[in-house]
């Protein structure tokens, strides 16, 4: 699996927002898995694109990143040549956000992605994905950096 498999994909919860995202490979077929929860009090939908980040590691899965407005939730996401972008749904009341780190693995060659299948992003409760980014730490290995927000 290659991430040209991942790419030109829509991933959307048609009106609702984004609970839980990752990837679930069957054989050698990718897909994204993910769920939704209904918006409360939603005020509009803004347009948001990947803050492709300038970090010289020769690599691309540590540039990607994805973050909606401040009291807004992602509806939507499509993937584009390794650069998501992406609609958020804005709350007329104010929400509240938390950060949260998925676990860190080895991702054994980065144009096969199949390892990233053990890192899934998954609000609390009554919680829907405001943003994520792909990170590297020090020991060379991934993880996703994401927000919450109810």
């Amino acid at each position: 699996i290659d991430n040209t498999a991942l790419q030109n994909m829509d991933i959307t919860c048609r009106g609702a927002a984004l609970s839980e995202l990752g990837l679930e490979f069957k054989n050698d077929n990718a897909r994204y898995k993910l769920g939704c929860i209904a918006i409360k009090n939603k005020e509009g939908i803004i347009n948001v694109d990947s803050d492709k980040r300038d970090v010289n590691t020769g690599s691309s899965l540590d540039k990607i990143q994805l973050y909606c407005p401040s009291n807004s939730v992602l509806t939507s996401i499509t993937m584009d040549n390794d650069s998501p972008s992406g609609e958020c749904a804005r709350a007329r009341t104010k929400l509240s956000c938390r950060d949260f780190n998925t676990s860190a693995i080895s991702i054994s060659d980065e144009s096969h992605l199949r390892d990233l299948d053990q890192l899934s992003m998954k609000c609390p409760s009554e919680s829907a994905l405001a943003g994520y980014s792909l990170e590297k730490n020090s020991r060379n290995k991934y993880f996703y950096n994401y927000t919450c927000c109810k």
